[in-house]
């Protein structure tokens, strides 16, 4: 009967060695993957900050390099852009508005994507939109939400508080009659 008690005490030994072993090799794959994506968020969240470095110092080319070829720009109600589309109006703004910049409130990251809460700022200096300028200064804020493939831009929402600026500039809003 003893011989029968060992070989069982070895069994379970070597069951309870075998069973430690795959939950630490699933401990180890998660963690690995737990680490992966906190890295994927981390980059993510530095590609954000770039892009916004690059815009306020109207590194166009630096900018274009960050999209991917097909990135799609999606502004408030509108159909989705391209970056090329999006140019002009980046340079009418900070021509407009010389010291046109971004303040970042907050980012966050989960999976390929970064959502950034902002100020934007400036002094309207130059002609807008056909309204002449008047050397008001504005702010106002707006949320963008960045989706990243291979470390590009491939997406971009944005959504801003433009009535707010635009009022700040001394336009009027009435209603139709």
């Amino acid at each position: 009967m003893k011989p029968v008690k060992c070989f069982g005490a070895i069994l379970a030994f070597f069951v309870l060695i075998v069973m430690t072993s795959c939950q630490d090799k699933q401990a180890s794959e998660e963690l690995a993957k737990f680490k992966h994506a906190e890295s994927l968020k981390a980059s993510n969240i530095e590609l954000a900050k770039q892009f916004y470095k690059y815009l306020d110092a109207m590194n166009l080319d630096s900018l274009r390099a960050m999209c991917t070829s097909d990135a799609k720009l999606f502004y408030e109600s509108g159909s989705p852009i391209s970056f090329a589309d999006m140019e002009p109006l980046i340079k009418t703004f900070y021509t407009s508005f010389p010291d046109y910049k971004h303040e970042i409130q907050d980012l966050v990251a989960a999976d390929d994507k970064v959502v950034a809460s902002l100020s934007f700022s400036g002094t309207f200096a130059k002609k807008f939109m056909e309204i002449k300028p008047n050397g008001a200064t504005f702010s106002y804020k707006g949320i963008h939400i960045f989706q990243f493939a291979n470390n590009k831009v491939s997406n971009f929402w944005g959504v801003e508080d433009e009535l707010g600026m635009m009022t700040q500039l001394g336009m009027e809003l009435k209603p139709k009659k």
